[in-house]
């Protein structure tokens, strides 16, 4: 399995930095990213994503590094420094693709899984984040599906980390 999976990764990395480049809206202003803190859950999937932001020391280098940080479910191997993607989105790419094999990442080999939307209520206050845990994608024999699964909404519960 781990060589099938490295060769998958060497293959879909360049495409999946290319599109992450492409994609991308240059110079959107970034808010600060004490705006993202909080705890945000989906009550019906029983998970909670906290983002907490890094202090100097964690803090990524070079002209976007990683501000904020995520955790899954409170566990510590699934967690991931965040940068400014644009706008209101958050990614979690990895510098390369050793990076993303290091980290068991090949699985989210698509822009859509890296990307973490977070979104504004009518006061402009940060009220929830979008997660495309599919991508896009709907698996299964049903026809004209592929492209119906949203992302899924996690609704702000607290305005601070635990």
């Amino acid at each position: 399995y781990a060589k099938r999976a490295a060769k998958t990764a060497r293959l879909i990395w360049p495409s999946l930095v290319e599109e992450w480049v492409t994609m991308r809206v240059q110079n959107t202003p970034q808010r600060p990213p004490a705006e993202y803190v909080g705890l945000y859950q989906h009550k019906g999937f029983m998970l909670d994503i906290e983002v907490c932001e890094l202090d100097e020391k964690r803090r990524g280098y070079g002209e976007n590094p990683e501000l904020l940080e995520f955790t899954v479910n409170g566990l510590q191997r699934q967690r991931a420094k965040l940068r400014h993607y644009h706008y209101d989105v958050w990614t979690f790419l990895p510098n390369s693709r050793d990076d993303a094999s290091r980290k068991g990442m090949e699985l989210y080999m698509k822009l859509p899984l890296v990307l973490l939307s977070f979104l504004r209520d009518e006061k402009g206050d940060v009220s929830a984040l979008e997660w495309d845990l599919q991508a896009g994608v709907c698996e299964g024999p049903a026809p004209g599906l592929e492209t119906a699964v949203q992302p899924i909404r996690f609704d702000r519960v607290h305005t601070k980390a635990r």
